[in-house]
């Protein structure tokens, strides 16, 4: 199956406020973004896949595509009691004791990136024997990230290394097992 992957579009967020799974605005800039976005994909799609979050739904949506599938393994990292909060107003000794060992420590109520990667990844090999050769994930960096280090095996300590704009494309193929599993496009 060939799998185009988006990341959303801005958000009028200020720099500094921790979000994963809170909803936060979209930028002036949406509508000329999704013109922009049209032009790079390959419509039509058999299946279009969108994380919960109104920034990816509404993406969807403006893109016209048929469903979308809204899919709870596709949410952003869940910050738990940090979402909301700015980044210098946490407290410092949990920020540190996360920060410390991001990959297996959660956020108060939230989730680990061991925990998010898994629930990704679980997902992803899902669709190895799904129908339809050509669908559209639409989603957030923190997912890209975990998408990425499933097909291609990259430690977790290393995935914030990976920068994914908005509104950035990317193409794989995912084959019916991992060995046919191909980066094709990331612009």
């Amino acid at each position: 199956m060939e799998l185009t992957v988006v990341r959303h579009t801005r958000v009028a967020v200020p720099k500094g406020l921790c979000y994963g799974r809170s909803e936060v605005p979209l930028a002036s800039t949406f509508a000329e973004e999704v013109r922009a976005l049209r032009n790079k994909l390959d419509f039509p799609f058999d299946t279009v896949w969108s994380s919960p979050a109104e920034r990816c739904h509404k993406l969807a949506l403006a893109l016209e595509v048929k469903g979308p599938i809204l899919e709870p393994a596709l949410w952003e990292m869940d910050f738990g009691s940090w979402e909301g909060c700015w980044w210098d107003e946490i407290d410092a000794e949990g920020l540190n004791t996360w920060m410390s060992n991001f990959v297996k420590v959660a956020p108060p109520r939230g989730e680990s990136l061991e925990t998010f990667n898994r629930r990704v990844g679980v997902w992803l090999e899902s669709l190895r024997q799904a129908s339809g050769h050509k669908g559209l994930i639409i989603t957030h960096a923190g997912t890209i990230r975990c998408l990425w280090a499933n097909l291609l095996g990259i430690p977790l300590e290393n995935l914030f290394r990976l920068p994914v704009g908005y509104g950035e494309v990317m193409r794989f193929q995912l084959g019916k097992d991992p060995t046919g599993d191909r980066i094709l496009q990331k612009s």
